[in-house]
């Protein structure tokens, strides 16, 4: 009997403690900050206005960039219908630049300016408003 009861302590010793032991060492305490940070580097809502943040700042960069050069080639055919004109091969080559006049540039990178603080505002307050839900469910649970 107390051989069959020793076998018993025995079994649950080597098959109970592994198990309370992993349980106790899988525990994570995390702190208010650490809670904070967490949500903010892995809610989408956050990244995706991050994300907003840096696609309408290259919209801004946009903006204010000097229209480059534009090259055209254009080439062929001339032939004469009457006896008068020489037939042969044409060939054009233009170059222009678009001048980018500042009662249309001003106003474009304005808005964009206005486009890029608008979308900050809007990352702001997400972040902002993850926080305080962060820190409202933590303080519901302590």
């Amino acid at each position: 009997m107390i051989r069959r009861l020793s076998y018993v302590a025995l079994i649950w010793a080597s098959i109970g403690l592994p198990v309370w032991a992993q349980t106790q060492s899988n525990k994570t305490i995390f702190t208010l900050d650490q809670l904070i940070q967490l949500a903010l580097e892995s809610n989408p809502q956050v990244m995706a206005a991050r994300d907003q943040t840096r696609a309408i700042g290259g919209q801004l960069r946009s903006a204010r960039a000097i229209p480059n050069p534009e090259f055209e080639v254009n080439t062929g055919q001339q032939r004469g219908t009457s006896g008068g004109l020489s037939t042969g091969n044409l060939s054009q080559w233009v170059v222009t630049q678009p001048l980018d006049m500042p009662y249309t540039r001003f106003p474009r990178v304005n808005a964009a300016e206005a486009s890029m603080r608008a979308a900050e505002a809007n990352r702001v307050a997400f972040e902002v408003e993850t926080i305080a839900r962060v820190r409202q469910s933590f303080y519901e649970l302590v």
